[in-house]
């Protein structure tokens, strides 16, 4: 009983996690700012597409807003 309680929550937490990415075609959400390299504040970030581009700060919402294809092409590379 205690391992199949253990594999509910664990299941659990992971789609909680994937569900929280923000991303609509299910893309994991990106760890590093596109335009500092710096790592991402998930409060920051711009829609696209879909998709929320993640950066460091809001100063880099900025950059990204100005070109989000090339943000959005640097944040997720295929």
């Amino acid at each position: 009983m205690k391992r199949i309680l253990s594999t509910l929550l664990f299941v659990s937490a992971l789609a909680v996690a994937c569900k929280s990415s923000g991303n609509a075609a299910g893309i994991k959400a990106n760890a590093t700012c596109p335009i500092s390299g710096k790592a991402v504040d998930t409060a920051s970030y711009y829609e696209y597409g879909g998709s929320k581009i993640y950066t460091c700060c809001p100063m880099c919402v900025g950059k990204v807003k100005a070109d989000p294809a090339a943000a959005m092409a640097k944040a997720y590379p295929k």
